[in-house]
């Protein structure tokens, strides 16, 4: 039999995860448990993380990828991708070998947010959107654009498509909630499933913390739903006698 002092144990040492996860706060940019301006923690929260998704958003932001998605493009899905002008247009064109690129200048404006030139105010159909150091979109076909330069191009590929967004910090939590930005977001993405890369991925010891912690109610709350579903179905197949 499991002594007391086990189940103490155990849950002492899930209350201090749970302390550490909630109590500091976790400043690393781009990261989706950092609640700051700089993290993505309301991406997090809008949307379901998960490997399997068929929609990936790719932030390059400090590093190369040499991940090829190609395959997962091709075979139906959606990549939307932003990040670093060199590091995006470096990887459209080394990796998934699609001529599409990020100019290095950044599009300005007399049409600012805040008198910040760089921070353009975009408008679109009766909406306004935020867009934040944006780089100018050269291939594809563009879906958004501002004075003549593209903010967002589609790419077809295969049965699926990349999606290339001009600025990564329009899914920052300083961001998404400007104006019609979660709309749009919401519009690209297009569903609760969502698959997130961010290079340099989220290596903090307390990212990793707050990741367990986040997951564990979810795991707990999957296992619950997957045994609540099987308990039913053995009860109908009682009540009919087997017979499907």
């Amino acid at each position: 039999m499991i002594s007391r002092a086990f189940y103490i144990f155990v849950g002492l040492f899930f209350l201090i995860l749970a302390l550490t996860a909630f109590l500091y706060p976790d400043n690393l940019s781009y990261s989706p448990y950092n609640v700051g301006p700089s993290g993505l923690s309301e991406l997090h929260r809008s949307y379901i993380l998960e490997n399997s998704s068929n929609v990936t958003l790719m932030l390059l932001v400090g590093g190369s990828c040499e991940s090829n998605f190609s395959s997962y493009v091709f075979s139906g899905n959606t990549l939307i991708l932003a990040g670093n002008y060199s590091l995006v247009s470096a990887y459209l064109i080394k990796i998934i070998k699609v001529n599409v690129v990020l100019a290095p200048n950044l599009i300005t404006s007399n049409n600012s947010y805040v008198f910040n030139c760089s921070i353009d105010i975009v408008k679109d159909n009766g909406m306004r959107y935020v867009f934040p150091y944006p780089h100018p979109i050269i291939g594809g076909e563009s879906t958004l654009s501002f004075e003549g330069n593209s903010l967002i191009s589609c790419v077809s590929y295969g049965k699926g498509k990349i999606i290339v967004i001009s600025t990564p910090y329009l899914f920052l939590n300083k961001y998404m909630e400007m104006m019609n930005n979660t709309n749009l977001i919401h519009s690209l993405i297009a569903q609760k499933g969502l698959r997130l890369i961010v290079n340099p991925p989220d290596s903090s010891l307390l990212g990793k913390i707050k990741g367990w912690v986040w997951n564990i109610p979810l795991t707990i709350l999957g296992i619950s739903i997957k045994y609540r579903k099987m308990f039913h179905t053995y009860i109908k197949l009682m009540q009919t006698g087997g017979n499907s």
